[in-house]
């Protein structure tokens, strides 16, 4: 579920997003220090009559280096890479937030699921005393107020089902949630 949840949460794919830009800015600072190359070429055709060759062909290649910003460039590659390690950090802290919803999530389903059962087996429990008891008052061996005594744990036990069903469907739909599939119809019980 917890792989699920870092496969399926936008978080962790924005968090990726945002690793792979800052490795592009430091790319880009340690392209600043790189000279700037310019490259020309040139192809003149002469009609004088002394020349050997009436067509020239001249090119060549320059290079400029800027010294004066190579300070700038300096403190903006530290900077970029202090970025770089900035988003790993953030991306780490994401996966082990992720993580711990994950884990309480599913505690909390656990728990709900637990607490259901119980709910059910007091209900049935409940449901048996109160036709014994029921029997027994029929056959005047109890007085109103032990069957009212049955009715009320019976009542409270249907009560108690239905708090227990509703806080295991609010469990479910939280841990769907967490792992990023609430859209989906899809249930892990």
């Amino acid at each position: 579920q917890v792989l699920r949840a870092m496969l399926q949460r936008p978080e962790l794919h924005i968090a990726d997003r945002t690793i792979e830009i800052r490795k592009d800015e430091t790319r880009m600072a340690i392209a600043q220090f790189l000279p700037k190359i310019l490259g020309f070429g040139d192809l003149v055709h002469s009609s004088d009559s002394f020349l050997k060759y009436s067509n020239t062909l001249t090119f060549g290649i320059s290079g400029v280096l800027s010294v004066f910003d190579g300070f700038a460039s300096i403190y903006e590659y530290r900077a970029s890479k202090e970025r770089e390690k900035q988003a790993a950090i953030n991306r780490e802290q994401s996966c082990l937030k992720i993580m711990l919803e994950v884990i309480r999530a599913r505690s909390q389903f656990d728990h709900a699921k637990d607490q259901l059962g119980v709910a059910q087996q007091e209900l049935v429990a409940s449901q048996v005393w109160f036709r014994e008891t029921e029997a027994r008052w029929n056959e005047g061996l109890l007085m109103t107020s032990d069957k009212l005594d049955a009715l009320t744990r019976f009542a409270a036990a249907r009560a108690n089902v239905s708090i227990a069903e509703f806080r295991h469907q609010v469990a479910s739909a939280t841990l769907l949630d967490v792992m990023g599939a609430s859209t989906q119809g899809d249930r892990n019980e």
